[in-house]
């Protein structure tokens, strides 16, 4: 299983305090696969904001994923940007993402 969460974690000075949900729903995921298989489809677009982004994957059901072999290893691989239409509100706001992974034996 996969899970991610996130806190605000801003520098400054930061002229206009967005909240660590705006700014999660400014950074799209443009590649989440596992073990070479995409589980963007397995992320629903849960804002309404028309892409998937870190807020839509602390909401993400990522569970029941194949597990790995003793001795052997799966590649993990995350894309993301900021939202092209990012404005300069957002500047010094930041986000700390943690990304859990449980397996079961």
């Amino acid at each position: 299983d996969i899970s991610f969460s996130y806190v605000e974690n801003d520098s400054s000075p930061n002229p206009v305090d967005m909240t660590a949900n705006q700014t999660a729903a400014e950074l799209d995921v443009t590649t989440l696969s596992y073990g070479g298989t995409s589980l963007l489809d397995s992320v629903s677009d849960t804002n309404g904001n028309g892409a998937i982004d870190i807020q839509d994957l602390s909401a993400a059901n990522l569970t029941g994923l194949s597990g790995i072999s003793a001795g052997s290893s799966k590649n993990f691989i995350i894309g993301v940007t900021a939202n092209s239409s990012m404005s300069h509100d957002f500047q010094a706001d930041g986000i700390t993402i943690t990304m859990n992974f449980t397996l079961n034996q």
